[in-house]
């Protein structure tokens, strides 16, 4: 895979401007002279449109896998993988994940007037408030058999 890289000419107004996080390039593509490099030029401040001049915020954790409904009974197979985006001591931030469960025989019943989040049978909440994970590091919600 080859990187594109964008060339700006000495004293262009935006030669000096840092680059967006995020944007839309259009210009001149040329090849390096004596390779095949190839370099963008855009030929003007119209051709550099920024959708977004930071980085969005990443989530300190993220759903990375789940496993429901396995062949056979469900009871403590069931469980949600997670990633840490970052180093959490739960006990100084604790989270919160919340699940539904919609299997037919679950209550309330019917369309959850007071917002999805009903409790009874029908959503769970898993309280994260002890422990700590790492930064890139797997952690597991739910079942403990099967992981």
């Amino acid at each position: 895979m080859e990187i594109l890289h964008c060339i700006q000419k000495q004293g262009a107004t935006f030669a000096n401007l840092p680059l967006p996080f995020l944007a839309n390039y259009t210009g001149i593509i040329f090849n390096k002279e004596g390779a095949t490099e190839p370099q963008l030029w855009p030929r003007g401040d119209a051709d550099i449109t920024i959708l977004s001049a930071t980085a969005p915020k990443i989530a300190a954790i993220v759903v990375t896998g789940y496993l429901i409904d396995p062949t056979g009974s469900d009871a403590n197979y069931e469980y949600i993988q997670l990633l840490a985006t970052k180093n959490i001591d739960f006990a100084a931030t604790p989270y919160s994940l919340v699940t539904t469960n919609n299997a037919g025989a679950n209550v309330p019943t019917g369309f959850p007037t007071d917002g999805w989040a009903t409790a009874g049978t029908r959503t769970y909440k898993f309280n994260l408030s002890v422990g700590s994970v790492i930064k890139g590091q797997y952690f597991y919600v739910g079942a403990n058999k099967n992981i």
